[in-house]
């Protein structure tokens, strides 16, 4: 994953779903999903629902003051179909 991939998109921005996470519209994975999400959504799959369409919620900086560096954090809004 690519700082790059990140720094491209802006909020409203459609990504693709793959089975280990989100990509941008080349196809790069741009953020993987937890241990603890990928269990989520197995639950709604047993549920009957599927993961849909995300789009980018929100683009958050974060800094981390140990090492003063800032990171783009990716808020994306998931929608879930029956």
């Amino acid at each position: 994953m690519r700082k790059s991939h990140i720094y491209s998109l802006i909020p409203g921005d459609i990504l693709g779903i793959k089975d280990e996470g989100l990509t941008n519209n080349a196809g790069d994975i741009i953020l993987k999903f937890s241990k603890k999400f990928n269990e989520i959504i197995s639950q709604f799959k047993d549920q009957g629902y599927h993961l849909q369409k995300v789009r980018i919620n929100f683009i958050v900086y974060w800094k981390d003051s140990d090492k003063e560096k800032e990171s783009k954090i990716i808020l994306p809004e998931l929608d879930f179909e029956k």
